[in-house]
């Protein structure tokens, strides 16, 4: 996996939902699906239960059941309990398609699991970056893509959008 979708925090590694994403497109996968077990309301502490699956070749199947809550997710996130539990849940079946251990990223809430200080995730670069997957990019990349696909991509990502 490229190093770009790992993170170093407090001394651990995680992966970024992106990589497994690639990572995952990159050794077959077929499709994900996901289903809403659980609506989040007051009698459940507003957890969202989401359930997904990693459809492989060969009719294999990889599942992940991902929650959130209030409680478990960073304040900017809060409103959106349903969109990431459907997160945790496919970064969990994708973790098990591609044999990945590492935690993924959007799995953590304000604090990494065990530590009560809070942690903020690393600056994004600056200047330009793929809207993508937040590489930088050259200007004349930038310029490039932006005539040709509306938007900012680096060369990976183009090819990727220009094989649909």
């Amino acid at each position: 996996m490229d190093s770009k979708f790992i993170i170093n925090l407090q001394g651990r590694s995680f992966v970024k939902y992106e990589g497994l994403l690639d990572e995952a497109h990159r050794i077959g996968l077929l499709g994900i699906s996901t289903e809403l077990i659980q609506i989040p309301s007051a009698a459940n502490q507003n957890t969202a239960v989401v359930k997904a699956i990693a459809k492989a070749q060969g009719g294999r199947e990889f599942h992940g059941l991902g929650d959130a809550n209030p409680a478990n997710v960073g304040r900017g996130v809060s409103q959106h309990i349903i969109r990431m539990a459907e997160t945790r849940a496919k970064a969990r079946a994708l973790r098990d398609f591609t044999n990945i251990g590492m935690t993924a990223i959007e799995e953590l809430g304000d604090d990494v699991a065990g530590n009560d200080e809070p942690f903020e995730l690393p600056p994004k670069p600056a200047g330009l970056v793929c809207s993508e997957c937040g590489a930088q990019v050259t200007q004349k990349v930038a310029e490039y893509s932006q005539s040709k696909y509306g938007r900012i991509l680096c060369f990976d990502c183009q090819r990727r959008e220009g094989g649909k």
